[in-house]
């Protein structure tokens, strides 16, 4: 279940994360948060670190070789 906690719009409408919410999230000062709304809602969202997807495809040796391969296939393609 998630759990809610109230927290109160400053005058500079600032808001502070509650302490287990950034811990868990891995929220550090400095970090940016993409915000977004959703009728209601506001989403307060840890952008994917490009770092974090290195090596989530395993099947490509490298990146050089991925684009050799991608400039191949890039090269049968045709424009009507």
């Amino acid at each position: 279940m998630v759990s809610l906690e109230k927290v109160k719009v400053t005058r500079k409408y600032q808001v502070t994360i509650p302490k287990d919410i950034r811990e868990k999230i891995g929220i550090s000062v400095g970090d940016e948060l993409l915000v977004n709304e959703n009728g209601q809602r506001i989403l307060l969202e840890k952008p994917v670190d490009l770092e974090d997807l290195a090596g989530s495809w395993a099947h490509v040796e490298s990146t050089e070789e991925f684009m050799k391969n991608a400039r191949q296939l890039w090269k049968t393609w045709k424009v009507k």
